[in-house]
């Protein structure tokens, strides 16, 4: 078990930045595979509320939507700096790719652990088969799109030693993977330097997670 923090940000500006970013998919099948997803009222509650993680990054009430947000802001970057990106698709994507962390977790008074679901299955295959269910509930979804969204929530670990059943092979699932990467160890780096970094010193503890030390330099936080 392990504690779950506070989230030091607004659970609601987080709340309405999550449901724009839903809005800005245009394509109409995505639409409706975003809205059937997060529209559910119990998902949602628990989605809304959930770690991002268990001990590395996000783990924290209502970190599971931040790092959501956090990767979805990447891939938009992204996307305007590579015309051949689909912006659409890139974009639900990064809404979509953890959601199996919310099945994939337990929180009781306060602890954060894993639920049988996701030592036994993990998240990747927990939100695989979510999104699936959901396209099948869509008439007429593409099959093309669908292979293609699913694709990126397989890929999204990069390599097969770090949990994906498949690696990267579209731009929009390298890119997914990267700033998923980007976020998740940005957040962890941040949670080291403003917590853990010793008093009056310019490096961290030996963080095994990492196999390195973190230098904080002259960093006023």
């Amino acid at each position: 078990e392990m504690f779950l923090p506070v989230n030091p940000k607004n659970l609601e500006t987080l709340e309405n930045r999550f449901h724009e970013l839903v809005d800005f998919v245009e394509n109409p099948y995505l639409s409706k595979l975003l809205h059937s997803v997060f529209d559910e009222p119990d998902f949602w509650s628990n989605f809304r509320q959930a770690p991002g993680g268990k001990l590395w990054h996000h783990n924290r009430l209502g970190g599971l939507m931040e790092h959501s947000i956090g990767v979805a802001e990447i891939c938009l970057n992204a996307s305007d700096q590579y015309p051949l990106i689909s912006k659409d698709l890139l974009l639900a994507g990064a809404l979509l790719h953890d959601i199996g962390k919310v099945k994939s977790y337990v929180t009781q008074a306060g602890f954060i652990d894993y639920a049988d679901d996701g030592r036994l299955l993990g998240h990747i295959v927990l939100g695989y088969n979510q999104t699936e269910r959901s396209i099948d509930e869509i008439p007429d979804f593409p099959l093309e799109l669908r292979k293609e969204i699913l694709h990126l929530i397989l890929s999204h670990h990069g390599k097969l030693e770090q949990g994906s059943p498949v690696v990267p092979m579209t731009i929009e699932a390298i890119v997914l993977y990267h700033a998923d990467e980007m976020d998740s160890k940005a957040d962890a780096f941040t949670r080291i330097m403003t917590g853990e970094i010793p008093a009056g010193k310019k490096w961290s503890n030996y963080v095994k997670l990492l196999n390195r030390f973190i230098y904080f330099g002259d960093k006023d936080i």
